[in-house]
């Protein structure tokens, strides 16, 4: 089985970001990364993009640098980068969306992240695996 490359980031969004600019970035993301073989998960939360993207090394890190200049983005951090021959989380999304809807009960991996955005001892694969696993079995988001 081949690998899959995944790299998950944090960023803060623009203060001016609207629902039109979360539109454009799913239907940009929708049909690029379709074309690139790029899959993939966006939480938007509290005035944060976590993000997970899994694909090939080089299609996830050309499409970082895309999004580091998105002017949409600041502070972004890259949490954690690894290869994993265990099969895609979003295999059936170019690019899932979750706005919100994710409770800190449920997933307490967020709410970390997002409240210690200088995170010193970052998480474990491990926990990326089990966060994104259990988000992608989920029937409440988007595609």
């Amino acid at each position: 089985m081949d690998k899959i490359f995944r790299l998950v980031y944090i960023s803060e969004a623009d203060i001016n970001i609207n629902y039109s600019d979360l539109e454009n970035i799913l239907y940009s993301s929708n049909l690029n990364n379709k074309k690139s073989g790029i899959t993939g998960v966006l939480i938007h939360k509290n005035d944060f993009f976590i993000q997970l993207l899994e694909g090939s090394e080089n299609n996830v890190k050309e499409l970082l640098a895309v999004i580091i200049k998105d002017r949409r983005h600041k502070n972004l951090q890259i949490l954690k980068e690894w290869a994993s021959t265990e099969p895609r989380y979003f295999d059936k999304w170019s690019m899932s969306f979750l706005d919100s809807d994710l409770l800190e009960q449920t997933h307490p991996l967020i709410q970390q992240l997002i409240t210690d955005t200088l995170l010193v001892d970052l998480p474990q694969v491990a926990d990326y695996q089990t966060f994104f696993s259990s988000i992608s079995n989920q029937q409440s988001y988007t595609a």
